[in-house]
């Protein structure tokens, strides 16, 4: 608890038992506001700021107490005070001690970056139980902050410690609390994935509303700068099935921060008549329309209508006369309003051109992640890939023509996994399941990402949407896979092929960032839509 103000910039005070709510507030992008994090026990009491004051005022990353009772000297997990850019929030629950995950031994993981370059300010606390000041009195060695697992009502005392006691239950059984408690113990994913919670759990957050929650909290944050810029306001009709993460609190919060315009995105229906935009998402392999609002809530207030899939998924998208009620279309189509890629947000631009293991000791074959055999024309492919499996080394990893196993490691996400097989070969099969206009998958960026030369076929533009048209090898170039197979094997013998000399042009970055920003899983997808209504609106 703290009982002295501070004028340090913004503070972000989390008051909380365990280190799992750092995990939730880094997912949730709440630490993008802040130029200092405070983490506190319940019980731990900041009686004087005086000393915390003074350390945060200097070039110091983190204030840390640190004790002697772990594995070496370890950091307390009860308190501490550091800048966002001083933790690494993915190693919160890392760590161990005599096998079992210890809240200390994790925050040695979280801030040793900053105390190995020396820019950690390192108390010590107390003796005995790794725990700070525990009751020494205030404003001796414990630097004015007093950890007690009796109640912080003890140090505090008197009426206001029981107002704050009250107000720390309170604030525990918010809906937002909840929701966030259901969100990381449970792995759920809003509006994608239930990760673990079971049914009674999903009614629960059913009933508290909790895509809502996340939603208007991102909404109401202040942002870091105050510079001012148009306001755009855009609902989101209906659910937004499959990836797309428009909804979840970071991208909300990243839209309304860091683009050209404050691009706010809300679900409630009871704005309509305050948004710029409403967008309608076309659901996967459903004929029948989205439900449109009962009549645009101004005259000048924009309908729009997004889709990643291909009409073989979305009949809808081939119906002109369904398309005409929009004033936008954003798919993956070039020539639609706001045109927008299919790939998961990844890496910057400047990750593709970092060179990975040198061309001589990559594999000679090529490596396959197909699991789709036979849907939406991907039994062209199919055929394909078992006519070159007999005229060059093909490596599967997928499900079709399966042929090689490999593990994800702890933690690996899927891409990221697939992207370190691929890194091990020259070759990368990329093909679409079909060749459809200006649809291009992530296939095509995993490949060269991994540095593996992508065998493409495809989107006939694809070109317009990579760092240089020569990066791939298109197979449709060649007549069967017995030439294809001669060409693999020549440049499989020889130096790098000339399809990486795009590597050494690192000038055409800024260019291909701006064809990956186009990208319909990232923040920017926002900006863009919103950039399209505030640019209608001057024009009007």
């Amino acid at each position: 608890m703290l009982r002295t103000g501070m004028a340090l910039g913004r503070w972000l005070v989390i008051i909380t038992r365990f280190f799992h709510p750092m995990v939730v507030a880094d997912r949730m992008g709440w630490f993008g506001a802040y130029e200092w994090i405070v983490r506190a026990n319940p019980d731990v009491t900041i009686a004087d700021a005086s000393a915390l004051e003074g350390a945060m005022r200097t070039s110091t990353a983190a204030v840390l107490f640190t004790c002697g009772t772990m594995t070496g000297h370890s950091v307390h997990a009860d308190f501490f005070a550091a800048r966002p850019s001083a933790m690494d929030n993915t190693v919160w629950g890392r760590g161990r001690y005599y096998g079992k995950v210890n809240a200390e031994e994790s925050a040695n993981l979280v801030f040793q970056r900053v105390i190995e370059a020396g820019h950690a300010t390192l108390w010590y606390g107390a003796p005995g139980a790794c725990r700070v000041g525990n009751n020494i009195p205030p404003g001796t060695t414990n630097r004015g902050i007093v950890h007690h697992h009796r109640h912080c009502t003890r140090h505090v005392g008197g009426q206001h410690g029981k107002e704050v006691a009250a107000w720390v239950r309170e604030r525990a059984r918010t809906p937002l609390a909840e929701c966030t408690a259901m969100l990381e113990t449970h792995g759920v994913r809003p509006l994608f994935s239930w990760g673990t919670l079971d049914k009674v759990g999903q009614r629960r957050w059913k009933r508290l509303a909790c895509e809502d929650e996340f939603a208007r909290d991102a909404a109401q944050a202040a942002c870091p700068s105050a510079a001012a810029r148009p306001t755009i306001k855009v609902l989101v009709w209906n659910r937004i099935n499959g990836y797309l993460n428009w909804l979840e609190a970071p991208t909300l919060r990243a839209a309304k921060c860091k683009c050209s315009t404050e691009c706010i995105f809300v679900n409630r229906r009871d704005e309509l008549a305050t948004a710029d935009g409403v967008v309608m998402h076309a659901a996967t392999h459903h004929k029948d329309p989205p439900l449109f609002p009962p009549k645009r809530a101004t005259r000048d207030q924009k309908y729009a209508l997004v889709s990643l899939e291909q009409p073989g998924y979305v009949p809808r998208l081939a119906d002109r006369a369904y398309l005409s009620k929009f004033d936008y279309v954003m798919t993956y189509d070039l020539d639609t309003t706001i045109p927008m890629l299919t790939i998961p947000q990844m890496y910057n631009a400047s990750r593709y051109f970092e060179r990975g293991k040198p061309w001589e000791l990559r594999r000679d074959a090529v490596a396959v992640f197909v699991s789709n055999c036979r849907n939406a024309g991907a039994s062209k492919r199919l055929a394909f890939l078992e006519k070159l499996s007999k005229v060059y080394p093909v490596h599967s990893y997928g499900r079709c023509l399966h042929n090689r196993d490999a593990k994800q490691r702890e933690g690996e996400e899927r891409g990221a996994f697939k992207r370190r097989i691929l890194g091990d070969y020259k070759f990368a099969l990329a093909m679409e399941n079909a060749v459809v206009k200006d649809y291009v998958s992530e296939k095509v960026f995993d490949a060269l990402l991994a540095g593996a030369l992508p065998l493409y076929d495809g989107a006939p533009r694809v070109g317009r949407l990579l760092p240089d048209s020569g990066a791939i090898l298109r197979t449709a170039d060649f007549p069967d896979a017995s030439a294809l197979a001669a060409t693999l094997r020549r440049l499989a013998a020889g130096p790098e092929p000339e399809h990486f000399r795009w590597r050494a042009r690192e000038d055409r970055a800024p260019a291909f960032q701006r064809v990956l920003d186009m990208s319909a899983h990232k923040y920017t997808a926002l900006c863009r839509v919103c950039a399209r209504l505030q640019a209608d609106k001057k024009a009007r």
